[in-house]
């Protein structure tokens, strides 16, 4: 079960078949119905809250490969941005869910052909924006997807470079995470790259840098409105780094042993009194 995003005290969950809204505050829960176009494995998710239609929205997308899987499932899904053996996209559908009507819509928008978002980088919202880490297949290089949930807009957002990275949000600004591993020292690192203007490449500034430490830390996001950078040193455990002033709290094992494959995903939450029942009239 992997988290897909958090709203105004509501979780998004996926499982590879089914998703999942959830209150945990008032401990609700809707299983959203099955949308068309079934595949094996979705990565392309997102939620959020839609203020034109104030309704809170699941956007699906589903990718249509050439040539099709030996399944004969047309919209498989599986991504490997090393191999040139991979399928190559030629078609795309979008659906979006709405929780007032508990049901899907399939809408017509221009997509970039090469849309592709591996599975490790889920995505992000940002004042009614999804973003998504993507793979541009003709250069070989990371590009940054957006989706405008109120116009139904796609654009692609220039990368600052030809790296990997995790996408983020610090402080209201889209924010991209690098690591770096030095394997003969076994330190790690991460630069932090933010940008206000996302169209503009020239905008992305390397804001912080942190470590390196004598350890192997993965990514795990930000502390809302805060300059707190959260890391994982082992699978269900966690520490947070506190970037202006570099002081560091490890936090109690969340799950599982030190050497479990337990997975900690983190989000922003606050709680609320929102209902996910279906309404009935």
């Amino acid at each position: 079960m992997w988290l897909y995003g958090s709203c105004n005290g509501l979780m998004c969950l996926f499982n590879q078949s089914s998703i999942v809204i959830c209150n945990p505050a008032i401990k609700e829960f809707r299983v959203v119905p099955q949308p068309p176009y079934e595949t094996r494995r979705t990565s392309n998710l997102g939620f959020g809250f839609d203020p034109k239609s104030n309704d809170y929205k699941v956007i699906r997308i589903a990718t249509l490969y050439e040539p099709y899987d030996a399944s004969d499932d047309p919209y498989y899904e599986a991504f490997d941005e090393y191999d040139d053996t991979m399928p190559t996209p030629v078609d795309h559908k979008i659906q979006i869910y709405g929780m007032i009507t508990n049901s899907w819509k399939e809408i017509v928008v221009v997509v970039p052909k090469d849309f592709l978002c591996p599975n490790r980088h889920p995505c992000v919202s940002l004042d009614g924006v999804f973003y998504w880490l993507g793979f541009d297949f003709s250069t070989r290089v990371p590009v940054i997807h957006s989706f405008h949930l109120f116009e139904e807009l796609f654009e692609r957002i220039p990368f600052p470079d030809t790296f990997m990275a995790d996408l983020c949000v610090l402080k209201n600004s889209l924010a991209l995470v690098r690591q770096e591993s030095d394997r003969e020292l076994g330190e790690t690192r991460f630069d932090i790259w933010v940008t206000d203007e996302y169209r503009v490449k020239e905008s992305w500034t390397k804001k912080y840098v942190v470590g390196p430490f004598l350890a192997h830390y993965c990514s795990l996001g930000f502390r809302p409105n805060v300059e707190v950078f959260l890391m994982s040193c082992h699978p269900g455990q966690m520490v947070s780094y506190k970037l202006s002033t570099g002081d560091i709290k490890e936090y109690n094992q969340f799950c599982g042993s030190p050497f479990s494959e337990s997975v900690l995903q983190v989000l922003s939450y606050s709680a609320s009194l929102i209902s996910v029942k279906i309404r009935v009239d």
